[in-house]
Parts: C-alpha cells; sequence; structure tokens
C-alpha cells in the first residue's frame, strides 16, 4: 500500500527557543503500488524504494545535530512504513557526507524499533569518514554493514541467517 507524506521546514520558532520545528501533515493510503516517496530537508534527504519486500532508504546529506529536523523525517518514515507491515529494511549511507552522534541515535532508534518486532535493518555503502565513526562506536556490531545494495538484498531476504 503505498502512502503519501509531506514535510515541510518551517524554520526557526523564538518563541520556543528557537528550535527548529517540523510541521508533518498526512493523508491517507492512496492505490497499492510499490513505495516511493521523498522526505527532505534542505541539508537532509532521505528517498523511499521498495525492493520486493525490503524498503530501501537512500539518505543523503548531513545527518548532525545541526541538522535535527531530519530525525522526525526518518523516524516518521520509518515508523509508517513498519506500520504498514513492513519489517525488513536497508539505509544507503553512500551519499551521506557527514554524521555525528545525533545521527546515530536516530540509526539506533530504527533498528530497535525494527529489531523488536523481528525485523532487520542493515547499513549500505557508508562513506570512509562515516564509516570510520560507526567502526569507532561499535555500530559494526550492531548493524550488519554492506558493501553493496545487492549484498544486503542478499542477506536480509527471507531465509537468510544473517544477524542485523
Amino acid at each position: 500500500m503505498a502512502f503519501c507524506c509531506q514535510f515541510a521546514f518551517i524554520g526557526y520558532n523564538h518563541a520556543q527557543h528557537s528550535s527548529r520545528n517540523l510541521a508533518v501533515f498526512r493523508s491517507k493510503p492512496l492505490v497499492e503500488e510499490p513505495v516511493k516517496s521523498q522526505y527532505s530537508i534542505p541539508i537532509f534527504s532521505i528517498n523511499i524504494r521498495k525492493v520486493d519486500d525490503v524498503v530501501l532508504f537512500d539518505a543523503s546529506g548531513k545527518w548532525a545535530r545541526d541538522a535535527s529536523a531530519h530525525r522526525d523525517i526518518f523516524k516518521d518514515a520509518v515508523t509508517d512504513l513498519f506500520q504498514q507491515g513492513h519489517r525488513q529494511f536497508i539505509v544507503n549511507l553512500s551519499q551521506v557526507r557527514y554524521m555525528d552522534s545525533t545521527g546515530l541515535a536516530y540509526l539506533i532508534g530504527g533498528f530497535l524499533m525494527v529489531s523488536k518486532a523481528g525485523g532487520k535493518m542493515h547499513l549500505v555503502s557508508p562513506q570512509a569518514e562515516v564509516l570510520k565513526l560507526l567502526q569507532l562506536v561499535r555500530f559494526d556490531n550492531v548493524f550488519q554493514i554492506l558493501q553493496d545494495e545487492k549484498s544486503a538484498l542478499a542477506a536480509i531476504a527471507p531465509g537468510s541467517s544473517n544477524a542485523g
């Protein structure tokens, strides 16, 4: 079942401690078709695709504290798809230029939601600096980090004995 969500970046709200706000507008599911949607803010975006029963997040930009509105984008996308019954996710990090501890927290939050329900979430193609960070905090022991999408699809396939 397809879904449609729009995210509008509001900007700074000085009345609320100068924090960024994200307005979310949702519509009801449309017709049955493959999942394909775009969630974005100026410095971070996620394109969502579906291959068989696997949802692929093509992330790009900067996953960092100063881009904190993306937390809601990623969280809402994972939550919406999870509620629709999806349990297999791949996050393509090949276009993520930078990630800090805030970005790591968003990844682990998605992973915990999915894994508690018996699902899987793998990471694909992180750039060198992002991979170094993932290894430094031992996320390579939590997530299966694969070189390419084909390997990730094989690893996450039903019946696969790979952890993650």
